[in-house]
């Protein structure tokens, strides 16, 4: 369970820089 969390926690991240470079 920690080692999904440690994924999806990447993921999110990953997610998050993305819709931050196309809104700016």
């Amino acid at each position: 369970m920690k080692r999904c969390f440690v994924c999806m926690k990447l993921k999110f991240n990953i997610n998050f820089r993305e819709e931050i470079h196309t809104y700016i």
